[in-house]
């Protein structure tokens, strides 16, 4: 069991190496499986979200938008690829 501290914490560190520009920093551009890894980060952020703890909240919505806007974009691209 996590204190709050530390799953706000886990979701400031996700948000931060999601948002960063360099490509060797961004587990979604620079990992094989970029679908795996996105589906695990959201996850975990759902799972901190049904706790029902106001202050992360919000933290997490956002986590997991930005995550499912970035697959829908990566899948739409593969598809058009096809």
């Amino acid at each position: 069991m996590y204190t709050i501290a530390q799953l706000n914490f886990l979701v400031d560190t996700y948000m931060a190496i999601l948002h960063s520009k360099e490509f060797k920093e961004n587990p979604m551009l620079s990992q094989f499986n970029t679908i795996k890894y996105a589906l695990l980060i959201y996850r975990i952020s759902w799972k901190i979200d049904r706790k029902k703890i106001y202050s992360l909240t919000t933290k997490c919505s956002v986590l997991n938008k930005y995550i499912m806007d970035s697959l829908t974009n990566y899948l739409a691209r593969q598809q058009h690829i096809s």
